[in-house]
């Protein structure tokens, strides 16, 4: 997934919410397409906002367990030597 900074997201968002109110006053889709699109809108939205989430999640215990491995080695290290 492609980093995007918070602002961008309801940028994004209003753009694409804009647009569709744009179709519906010129006649090109009806109000249920209009709810559709809504609906496929905001899911996408709330994924990845979730996903990014989930992301960071991911990153800071990969992290924790680096460090943790980092320090076992070194102990172990320290142990054998001494």
């Amino acid at each position: 997934m492609i980093f995007k900074p918070y602002k961008y997201y309801y940028t994004e968002l209003l753009e694409a919410l804009s647009n569709n109110e744009k179709l519906l006053e010129d006649g090109r889709i009806s109000e249920d397409e209009r709810n559709k699109y809504l609906k496929v809108i905001v899911e996408k939205y709330r994924f990845e906002r979730i996903s990014e989430k989930y992301e960071d999640e991911h990153r800071k215990f990969e992290v924790c367990l680096f460090g943790a491995l980092l320090v076992f080695f070194i102990t172990v290290i320290a142990i054998i030597y001494v």
